[in-house]
């Protein structure tokens, strides 16, 4: 399977654009062959969007343009996409939004994944607007589509055996372990 990486670099705020920048490196890996497209975190609204998040409005957008950006994607092509998605859990004491990354795949968004460790040294700050994931990310995806977690998985046409199991992993999740480094100062 060849995989592309969007090197992009998105302007805060600005969800009409970026969307068009993915979409453009969209159609330029798919035309090179590419199954799965990845991007950079919050590359739909920018990062750090910071107090933009706190307008209801503005991360409402954010959703119907991603699912624009879904519809309008390459068929056979799918995406990583970094987005911002409200939490519903917010009323019972969690914070009110996810940083997270969106599979589109097929025409709509297939799951939803939230970063686990959000950074709150130097210049970042993100456990003010975010609340952390709780699993590991992976879905599975075919060579014809399909993009799914187990729950999808469990009803879909695409075995096991025919699809790739694919980790997701958003910026600090990666390279850092909390109970492994401690807590930052």
């Amino acid at each position: 399977m060849k995989i592309a990486i969007a090197q992009l670099n998105p302007t805060i705020g600005d969800l009409t654009g970026n969307a068009q920048r993915i979409l453009e490196a969209a159609h330029k890996a798919a035309s090179e062959g590419a199954r799965l497209l990845l991007t950079p975190e919050l590359s739909l609204c920018g990062y750090p969007p910071r107090d933009l998040l706190m307008h209801p409005g503005f991360v409402a957008e954010m959703a119907t343009t991603l699912e624009q950006l879904a519809k309008d994607l390459p068929v056979g092509l799918s995406a990583l996409v970094g987005t911002v998605v409200a939490n519903p859990n917010q009323h019972h004491g969690g914070k009110p939004l996810f940083n997270s990354t969106a599979l589109l795949d097929g025409g709509t968004v297939q799951q939803i994944f939230h970063k686990r460790l959000l950074p709150t040294y130097d210049v970042f700050d993100e456990d003010r607007y975010f609340e952390p994931g709780e699993c590991p990310n992976h879905f599975f995806l075919g060579d014809e589509g399909g993009g799914m977690g187990d729950e999808m998985a469990a009803s879909s046409p695409i075995s096991h055996s025919s699809s790739l199991h694919i980790g997701a992993t958003l910026c600090e999740d990666l390279w850092n372990d909390e109970e492994f480094r401690g807590k930052r100062s």
